[in-house]
């Protein structure tokens, strides 16, 4: 019975927290507003194609981050800053699943 009250409380506290009711919980966000694309492109020496290629964007997306027209959103940018980050993760995911298609 316990844990059908504990259900109940935290749903109640959802709910409460989604109306804007509830200010006990901060949500942050690690990831910035923007990407400054072509710096990453640029510190891993690729040029626009290679990059495009090799992490499954599209040539003309690039470039439209890269001239400031677009910025990246949800699963690319997430992507993006951990290419930044640590691209030899990523560069190991990859040729592993390259290796796997084979």
């Amino acid at each position: 019975m316990s844990e059908l009250i504990n259900l109940e409380k935290s749903l109640s506290e959802v709910v409460e927290f989604k109306k804007g009711n509830d200010d006990r919980f901060r949500v942050t966000s690690v990831i910035p507003k923007t990407i400054d694309v072509a710096s990453i492109r640029n510190s891993l020496h690729l040029s626009q194609n290679a990059f495009a290629n090799k992490y499954g964007f599209s040539v003309a997306t690039l470039r439209n981050w890269e001239q400031g027209r677009r910025q990246p959103a949800g699963a690319a940018r997430t992507l993006l800053l951990l290419i930044e980050h640590n691209p030899n993760v990523v560069n190991n995911l990859l040729d592993s699943l390259s290796n796997k298609a084979t």
